[in-house]
């Protein structure tokens, strides 16, 4: 009996290691011929295979990688595929799965710590080709190049070191083509999760600074690159290429609703089946079907491959000790869920009744946008149903027209986190929907006095007794919470810790139409009964730092400042004369 790869994405791993593989290597046969597209996006839900896949074309592809561990796959008997292309390029395989911009205290500028962990990713990449510093292909320059590239692994004992966005940028380019020359034969690229650093640059309020960098990143390398022969991105969702492929016009994309590469992500009947004949659970498949089948990928109906594999690791373990096996709900939690919670945090009372029809399984017509910028995606509630579906949540049923599809939850797994989980947030943030309302209109009356009753409510209402109990991360949590409730109002524009004047503000609220903007700066205080210090900080931050100016410049006619001070379920709001006195 073979060992159950639970937690596992190295390919050569699995085959080796004598794991149990479902056999998916016909995708190479599905991206590679005729002609490999120049660049194909896949998207798929969370732990639907994404990273085995990619790791899989790494292994095949690569040409420092001489082993054939593919004999008894599927991919050995396309003859014609495997003589063109197995072990034929140099592969640039990497993940940004890990970028998040989060820092282990408060800091404003988590723009910084994003482009740290991207820099540091691209040097530790570019440390797994050394034979490059040697090569006699290259020039010396072209050897600097590449030392630039390798700085930030080569130095860890300078966390600090000062990040040079424009190797950074361009560090895919340099490496594709210092590999191109090398080898004589152009590069391919792999692209894992390319999405997520861009979702926790939103949610961490550094999007358009990061934006820029990290567009310029993958367009140097992909648009009309002559050193790449093709490259394959995965990722949860699609993100729009004027937003983040720019130019890129012959890009290729394989979601969720395109027929072509349907089987090999996620698992199929007949393989489900045939995996539960191997362990002996076959009697159980009518309830694994029940729980973990029922998403619509193309013209193909799969299971979710993780769910599966979490089942059997644990029917094996409690069979072995005289136990029914359970069946679990882990995908739910291993997956990311911030963006769900988000849209939630503003969900109406048409989003709980449609979220009441789906969990009592019904079905509902929704818009489901094909492509969306991160700014788009937040600005409309009606993006949840686009969010879902990608995510995992939901599934299609039918098109009814155009981007109008009928939407289901797809199984037991899921049924039970819309019972357990996503209603909760809907009924929670509906019930907080009114508390939100009066704190956006008291910080249209302009008066300290009301802003601050009306975020006391709030956060009387939000916030638990062990919620603000650990010694780090305070001011953070405030921070999210009027980040949160300041987003309720569509027709304004806010800003988390936007670059202004001489530093980075903690909140930015703009009314184009009624021609107003609004600073507020965020301090934590250390004393419960006297707020004064944290608020005169706050104060002196605005005018040192020159905060107004971005508003300033924008000419508003009304420019308000707020220095506003937390502790536990309690705040101060101040009101900083404009301009300073």
């Amino acid at each position: 009996m073979k060992a159950v790869p639970l937690g596992i994405e190295f390919f050569k791993e699995i085959v080796n290691g004598n794991y149990y593989y479902v056999d998916k290597t016909l995708l190479i046969k599905e991206l590679l011929a005729p002609e490999p597209a120049k660049a194909t996006l896949i998207t798929r839900p969370r732990r639907f295979g994404k990273s085995l896949n990619m790791n899989m074309l790494n292994c095949f592809l690569n040409i420092e990688d001489k082993e054939d561990i593919f004999t008894d796959l599927k991919i050995r008997k396309e003859k014609e595929i495997c003589e063109r292309h197995m072990h034929k390029y140099p592969v640039i395989q990497v993940s940004f799965k890990d970028i998040s911009g989060i820092s282990l205290k408060p800091d404003p500028r988590n723009v910084e710590n994003a482009l740290r962990q991207l820099s540091n990713t691209i040097g530790t990449l570019a440390d797994t080709y050394s034979f490059l510093e040697n090569s006699a292909k290259l020039t010396d320059k072209e050897k600097e190049d590449y030392e630039k590239l390798c700085a930030r692994s080569k130095d860890p004992s300078k966390p600090m070191f000062v990040i040079n966005t424009d190797v950074l940028q361009s560090s895919l380019l340099i490496l594709s083509t210092l590999l191109h020359k090398h080898y004589g034969i152009p590069a391919v690229i792999l692209i894992d999760e390319y999405d997520v650093p861009l979702d926790k640059a939103y949610l961490g309020g550094y999007y358009d600074e990061f934006m820029n960098i990290y567009r310029n990143l993958l367009s140097s390398a992909l648009k009309s690159n002559p050193h790449v022969a093709f490259a394959v991105i995965t990722g949860c969702l699609r993100i729009s290429k004027e937003s983040i492929f720019t130019g890129l016009n012959n890009l290729t994309t394989l979601d969720i609703t395109n027929s072509r590469a349907d089987e090999y992500f996620g698992f199929t009947d007949e393989e489900v089946l045939e995996m539960l004949k191997h362990y002996h659970l076959e009697r159980y498949h009518s309830k694994v079907k029940a729980f973990y089948d029922g998403y619509r990928i193309g013209n193909k109906m799969v299971y979710n491959p993780w769910s599966i594999i979490d089942f059997i690791s644990n029917a094996i373990y409690e069979i072995k000790n005289d136990i029914e096996p359970s069946f679990p709900s882990g995908w739910v939690n291993s997956s990311g869920n911030d963006i769900i919670r988000m849209l939630l945090n503003r969900a109406d009372e048409n989003v709980k009744m449609d979220l009441e029809e789906l969990s009592s399984g019904k079905t509902v017509g929704k818009h489901v946008v094909s492509t969306l910028s991160y700014p788009d995606l937040y600005s409309d509630l009606e993006n949840i149903w686009t969010v879902m579906l990608h995510a995992g949540y939901l599934t299609t049923v039918r098109k009814i027209q155009d981007d109008i599809v009928e939407l289901r939850i797809p199984n037991e797994e899921v049924q039970r986190a819309f019972d357990e989980n996503v209603r909760k947030w809907a009924n929670k943030r509906t019930e907080q929907g009114t508390y939100l309302k009066q704190l956006c209109e008291s910080v249209e009356t302009f008066e300290a006095g009301k802003m601050e009753e009306s975020i006391n409510i709030l956060l009387d209402d939000l916030i638990g007794a062990r919620d603000t109990a650990t010694k780090t991360f305070k001011e953070n949590y405030y921070h999210g919470i009027m980040n949160c409730a300041v987003s309720y109002r569509t027709d304004w524009i806010s800003s988390s810790n936007p670059e202004t004047g001489d530093g980075y503000c903690d909140l930015a609220i703009e009314n184009r139409k009624e021609n107003w903007g609004m600073i507020l700066e965020l301090k934590y205080s250390s004393d419960p009964d006297d707020f004064t210090k944290a608020l005169d900080e706050g104060e002196k931050q605005i005018y040192t730092c020159r905060y107004a100016k971005m508003l300033e410049r924008r000419k508003y006619k009304n420019i308000y400042l707020y220095s506003i001070a937390f502790h536990g379920r309690e705040c101060r709001v101040r009101q900083v004369p404009y301009p300073k006195p």
